[in-house]
């Protein structure tokens, strides 16, 4: 009985370390669940996503392209409004890497706004190398650099629409050797294109639904595409928008 126990937890154990394994496993993650306008200082708001990571990639070994996805463990971001039109955030994407940004908004309008919002992110990559003469491990750390234009479209008061053109740039401590597809997208490293596009609808006042997509695609002969899909609840003291729909501002004299 004791013995049957033992083999049953073992069991479980690995069953729950491969489940870890699956959906823990770090991936470049752009998408931003934000609008360009900021806190005001001094507020503090929070967001949680639930996401789907996704690639188009040739694998590191055999140059075939590979297509595929994987659900990934929720993604938390804290923000604060730092002074007028200035916000910083801390992150734990999809709980397996650490990020942070910088958001500059400087154009505030009632139906357009824009910023500016660099941010990094880092994460730890074990890879398995498979080839018919050799099977090996190796560790990867990564970085990724994100340089995006926030433009939000302002509709009225509750939606705003947000796109999300720029460029980003991957680097890592090796190079990702694999005919894994997956650990193949994770190590995606250079220059990036990036595009996203993402709806702001405030519910109440306090909290708002932010849906998003990103997709980042290399310059290289043998393009590598990635995206990252999510649902981004976001709460807190979040950017007001009563002016969007309020009274037009006088001219100046």
């Amino acid at each position: 009985m004791i013995g049957g126990t033992g083999v049953r937890g073992a069991s479980a154990c690995c069953s729950l370390a491969a489940f870890c394994a699956f959906f823990i496993a770090g991936c470049a993650n752009p998408n931003t669940y934000t609008t360009p306008r900021t806190a005001a200082p001094g507020s503090i708001n929070h967001s949680v996503a639930a996401e789907y990571w996704g690639w188009h990639v040739p694998t590191g070994t055999t140059g075939v392209v590979a297509n595929g996805g994987v659900p990934t463990f929720p993604t938390y971001t804290l923000r604060v409004g730092v002074a007028d039109r200035l916000e910083v955030g801390a992150r734990i994407a999809n709980m397996s890497s650490l990020g942070a940004d910088f958001k500059w908004n400087f154009v505030k309008g009632r139906t357009f706004d824009a910023a500016i919002d660099p941010a990094f992110q880092f994460f730890h990559l074990s890879t398995g190398t498979s080839t018919s003469t050799d099977n090996a491990d190796s560790s990867v750390n990564v970085v990724y650099l994100h340089a995006p234009l926030l433009l939000g479209i302002n509709f009225n008061e509750i939606l705003s629409l947000v796109l999300t053109p720029g460029i980003a740039y991957g680097f890592a401590s090796a190079t990702v050797q694999t005919n894994d597809a997956r650990d193949s997208a994770s190590g995606t490293t250079g220059v990036m294109g990036r595009f996203g596009v993402g709806l702001d609808v405030r519910v109440f006042d306090g909290f708002a639904l932010h849906p998003e997509i990103t997709f980042l695609r290399t310059f290289k002969s043998d393009a590598a595409l990635i995206y990252m899909a999510g649902l981004c609840f976001n709460f807190g003291k979040l950017p007001s928008y009563a002016d969007v729909e309020g009274p037009a501002p006088k001219p100046a004299e």
